[in-house]
């Protein structure tokens, strides 16, 4: 399933396609044209094409729908929406979302007293930890041309922790996670940089933790 906002649309195409392995994580694709992009979007291979009709109110207001689409085997993709059923470098009226198909999840958490970041390795169906999943860290180099650089490797251990000592480096790094073909390359940054100071002769740290609150109703608010 996928969402679309829309106006004054009667129907639109769509075409799936799969991309190359670390296809956006080398920043090629960042410094092309919008020509040049569609251009090679559409040398790789199309895994889905179809049209949708769609209810048009001509009201002039944006109208929000849900949308279905043929599963897919685990891989990094785009979705290409169009006015026309031929995309070609010369139709402006598109958009594209990339998206990647894949079980894994994680959680995490910063550590500073321990100086490191800690990382969770889950099965994104069952929650459970998955040992032996390569965990690599990478910089951002794009300003060299060079995308981004692996910087070190890691494997979860029997229950799918990841501990990764903390830098001195302040950039921020970017975490690929390999179970085979399987693969997850998260949007999130994560600044593992050391904050530290001296005061009274000694070291103060920071624990930093991240968590997901839940609460339930009292019961005069059921």
């Amino acid at each position: 399933m996928f969402k679309l906002s829309y106006k004054n649309v009667d129907s639109l195409y769509f075409k799936v396609i799969a991309l190359p392995e670390k296809y956006l994580v080398d920043g090629t694709f960042n410094r092309l044209s919008i020509e040049e992009k569609i251009k090679q979007l559409n040398s790789f291979e199309v895994k889905n094409s179809w049209k949708e009709n769609l209810i048009n109110k001509g009201d002039f207001q944006e109208t929000t729908t849900e949308l279905s689409m043929e599963a897919l085997p685990f891989g990094n993709y785009v979705l290409i929406s169009s006015l026309n059923r031929e995309i070609s470098s010369k139709d402006y009226d598109i958009a594209f979302q990339f998206f990647q198909v894949n079980s894994l999840a994680y959680v995490s958490r910063n550590n500073e007293e321990k100086l490191e970041t800690e990382i969770i390795v889950l099965d994104r169906a069952s929650g459970i930890g998955l040992k032996g999943v390569d965990l690599i860290t990478l910089v951002n180099d794009i300003e060299r041309g060079n995308g981004f650089t692996e910087v070190a490797k890691f494997k979860s251990d029997e229950n799918g922790k990841v501990f990764i000592p903390n830098s001195t480096d302040t950039r921020g790094v970017k975490i690929r996670l390999i179970n085979g073909k399987d693969i997850l390359e998260p949007a999130e940054w994560f600044y593992s940089y050391s904050r530290q100071r001296t005061e009274n002769k000694g070291r103060i740290f920071s624990n930093l933790y991240t968590c997901l609150l839940y609460t339930s109703p009292s019961p005069r608010d059921r």
